[in-house]
């Protein structure tokens, strides 16, 4: 189950990077506008969806209670954060034209899959001409405040596999945060003459 740790350990690691290319060089001088422009803005996301993350984590018992609306508010919220979190870890990745065969990660993949399929386009999923579509939908007396399942229909048939939101944020944490540590070390290579 989750617990606070990975994320506050994720935000530590963004936090370092930010810090380190602030203070500890001038990267502005060693890249173009475009990737620190780049650079910026995916550190900016990713202090914002830590942010909705831990929001969704911190929930209050009136969350609890309010029911239905508010979860699927919430529910559609973070895993949205999830998906826009993957990205900026991989464009920040390509600043440093640094490979992100981290999203290849089954983890990332079915997180990536679970978003699409339930709130990014779940009344029909799939490219033309690849196949029969999917229709998705949460259902809705399972959603609460951490656990939601989706069902699938294709070809006259359904599936429903239940999600533990908790789980997929601690999933997704750990492959970021190696990721996180390991962008750190590479732009310590990019270091010039400290700032006086």
């Amino acid at each position: 189950m989750m617990n606070m740790k990975e994320l506050e350990s994720f935000v530590d690691s963004v936090d370092s990077f930010r810090d380190y290319i602030n203070d500890e060089c001038d990267l502005f001088e060693v890249f173009s506008e475009g990737p620190w422009l780049q650079m910026c803005s995916c550190l900016d996301v990713l202090g914002d969806t830590s942010l909705a993350i831990d929001a969704f984590l911190d929930f209050s018992e009136r969350s609890k209670r309010n029911g239905s609306g508010e979860n699927y508010l919430r529910l559609y919220g973070l895993l949205q954060s999830l998906f826009v979190q993957q990205d900026a870890v991989k464009h920040l990745s390509e600043c440093f034209d640094e490979k992100d065969d981290f999203l290849k990660d089954y983890n990332l993949s079915n997180i990536r899959t679970i978003r699409n399929i339930s709130v990014g386009h779940p009344t029909k999923r799939g490219e033309k001409g690849k196949g029969k579509p999917k229709y998705g939908f949460i259902t809705r007396m399972s959603l609460t405040h951490d656990t939601f399942e989706i069902n699938t229909a294709k070809d006259g048939g359904s599936v429903t596999e239940r999600h533990l939101v908790p789980e997929l944020i601690r999933l997704q944490l750990k492959v970021l945060n190696t990721q996180m540590k390991h962008l750190l070390k590479v732009v310590e290579a990019y270091r010039t003459e400290p700032k006086d």
